[in-house]
Formats: C-alpha cells, structure tokens, sequence
C-alpha cells in the first residue's frame, strides 16, 4: 500500500529502501523485509509482530516491517528527490 499511496512499482521501492538501509531482509528462507533499529527509534517505521498458533512445528512468531505515517512522509520526500515518482 505505500508504494502505491507514494506513486512508485512496489519493486522499485524496495529496492530503494534497501540501499538506503531502512530495511533488509531476514536471512531465514522466508526472506521477509524487517525495520531496521535505528528506523523504528526514528519513529518511521515499526516491526509488527504477530503470533501464529495453528502450526504443526508449535507457536511461530513472524514479525513484518511497517512504515508509520510520518516515515510515509520522509520516504515519499527521498523517493521524490531521487527522480522515481511515476509520471
């Protein structure tokens, strides 16, 4: 939802947020995108975390990278700057 609300292919803003260390990827098989420390102390973004009970391995715990309203703001700033807003 925020690649579409900034305007930006939600691959490119990956991509983007890699390089510019606000997120990275876990290194299970999953791959799953996690809120660098220094993000969420910066308030712009947050690691969601939610339990799953239904699994036959026993409780799993899967935690999933979230950008706040105001990171929202920062990041749409960056993304502009760098010239990949879609026209």
């Amino acid at each position: 939802d925020s690649a579409k609300t900034i305007g930006v292919q939600e691959s490119k803003l990956i991509d983007f947020m890699l390089k510019k260390h606000w997120v990275y990827r876990e290194n299970s098989r999953h791959r799953r995108l996690c809120a660098y420390a220094q993000r969420v102390e910066q308030k712009v973004m947050i690691n969601k975390v939610s339990q799953v009970v239904a699994c036959h391995e026993g409780d799993k715990v899967f935690t999933q990278a979230r950008i706040t309203a105001y990171g929202l703001t920062r990041l749409t700033a960056l993304v502009a700057a760098a010239g990949l807003l879609n026209k």
